[in-house]
């Protein structure tokens, strides 16, 4: 995964998502975010440097990915 230092950048392939949520490694929520938008910018820049999970919804879909926060 890419580290992100400010912002993430998600790249949908022109889904549109209707639900952000961001896990620490051991499994806590620390971002929640409701949005109707295709490609999100997420800002990151209060979350401590790590590996975090990203979780997006879409409709009924969910997708889940790593990324390291610097």
């Amino acid at each position: 995964p890419n580290p992100a230092k400010n912002t993430l950048q998600l790249n949908t392939h022109d889904k549109t998502i209707n639900q952000i949520n961001i896990y620490t490694i051991s499994g806590s929520k620390v971002l929640q975010l409701d949005v109707e938008t295709v490609s999100p910018t997420v800002d990151v820049s209060s979350l401590a440097a790590g590996v975090y999970y990203v979780q997006l919804y879409s409709g009924k879909k969910v997708a889940l990915k790593k990324f390291i926060k610097e």
